[in-house]
């Protein structure tokens, strides 16, 4: 353990001081930040796990999309890729704005749908499915696909009120 993290220190620092080199600003306080979220969200999945516990599909779901990874990812490309580093860009990245929130939303659920589907988990595996149709007994597999279609329409058509972030984003992805 104490190998992963000084590789993951080890790279957080590499990554910060390339971009304080390349465009003028230190993200290290930012990554720091928002690697502990994710372990954290980890560690919450774990204690789930530990005990057997099938949280409520928000709840699920909201720690989900920490989990995911997502946020971890477009921060460093953003910083990395140098669009748009402001301020005020920052300060919005760094309270996690409806662009990422929803892609990370869109990557959870979707992560969830196939590998329920492929593993063929049986409510083992600790989807956002497993979790709705526990608060939903009578529901069918079919129905609760369809409310994840729904889902992802609803956090597909979600924006950001800062139209310049977004667009630094869109260059990210």
């Amino acid at each position: 353990m104490k190998t992963c993290f000084n590789a993951l220190d080890g790279i957080t620092n590499e990554t910060s001081s390339k971009v304080y080199k390349d465009y003028g600003w230190n993200p290290i306080q930012g990554y720091l930040k928002f690697w502990a979220i994710l372990c954290n969200a980890f560690l919450v999945e774990a204690r789930w796990s530990s005990v057997g516990h099938v949280p409520k599909a928000d709840v699920y779901l909201k720690n989900g999309i920490i989990s995911s990874g997502v946020q971890m990812v477009l921060v460093h490309m953003f910083f990395l890729l140098g669009h748009g580093i402001t301020k005020r860009n920052i300060d919005i990245v760094d309270d996690f704005p409806g662009i990422i929130s929803s892609a990370a939303t869109i990557l959870r659920l979707w992560d969830d749908l196939e590998s329920a589907k492929d593993e063929n988990q049986e409510g083992h595996g600790g989807s956002y499915l497993d979790c709705y149709m526990k608060e939903n007994p009578g529901m069918s597999i079919e129905n609760a696909r369809c409310l994840l279609c729904i889902l992802f329409q609803r956090h597909g058509s979600s924006s950001t009120s800062n139209a310049s972030l977004q667009i630094h984003f869109l260059h990210v992805s």
